[in-house]
């Protein structure tokens, strides 16, 4: 996104000082996430990707770790190589009851899930309830 910004302005014949300015002003204006959050993300998404995803939906079940965006879209990814349907439904709540149910991430992760999982009934759900679908969206359901 930034190196978007900056191929613009040089696009535009934007003198360097200008494109450098945007660009601290893109930099400052980002949330910093210290070492230790970004650390304890990486191990929830490697542990997910090691097959421990039943244990990891008993702790968001106990609100030990967060239900967020990064959280399901790991444990999807997760769900979808293991085939595991059933998993992948219990993600599928957590996203509705977490009000991300709308997102068009999540929904094409849900709608490759179910297909990966042999499940295109839920999979063709998942693309309905889409608010709008995208070329990821279309070619996820038709691979399913």
């Amino acid at each position: 996104m930034i190196e978007s910004g900056v191929k613009l302005f040089w696009r535009c014949h934007s003198p360097p000082v200008k494109s450098m300015r945007l660009l601290r002003s893109v930099e400052a204006s980002r949330p910093r996430q210290t070492e230790v959050q970004v650390e304890h993300k990486n191990a929830r998404t490697s542990s997910y990707q090691e097959g421990q995803v039943s244990d990891a939906l008993d702790q968001l079940d106990r609100g030990v770790i967060p239900g967020d965006f990064v959280t399901y879209s790991a444990l999807l990814q997760a769900c979808r190589k293991a085939g595991s349907v059933c998993e992948g439904k219990r993600v599928h709540g957590h996203i509705i009851r977490s009000g991300l149910d709308r997102d068009i991430f999540l929904g094409n992760q849900l709608i490759s899930m179910y297909g990966n999982c042999g499940s295109v009934e839920d999979a063709r759900r998942a693309f309905d309830k889409l608010p709008q679908q995208n070329v990821v969206s279309w070619t996820a359901m038709i691979a399913a």
